[in-house]
């Protein structure tokens, strides 16, 4: 499950948790690995090299987390961009 708190991203999956500065990320990817269980990689911006990466096992946890990424992919940007940024963006084009 994930959550904002302030500019931290949230990441709960029942046996890790993680909380990343959300101006420091440079991509998220989701990736349904089966019916009940899927990846969340996180890229971070700079030369860091490694990835973060959640696995979640529980269908309705995943479920919630893809919904909360679609929900909050507007407010995610402006963050992840350090609202630096070169267009404008409207809310309804996310």
């Amino acid at each position: 499950m994930l959550s904002l708190f302030f500019s931290l991203l949230v990441i709960n999956n029942g046996y890790q948790v993680g909380y990343v500065n959300v101006s420091e990320i440079q991509a998220i990817e989701v990736v349904d690995i089966d019916d009940d269980s899927g990846i969340l990689t996180i890229t971070l911006k700079g030369n860091k090299s490694e990835q973060l990466a959640f696995k979640c096992n529980d269908k309705e946890k995943w479920e919630q987390s893809k919904e909360f990424l679609v929900k909050s992919i507007y407010d995610l940007s402006k963050i992840m961009s350090n609202k630096h940024l070169d267009v404008k963006l409207n809310k309804e084009q996310f």
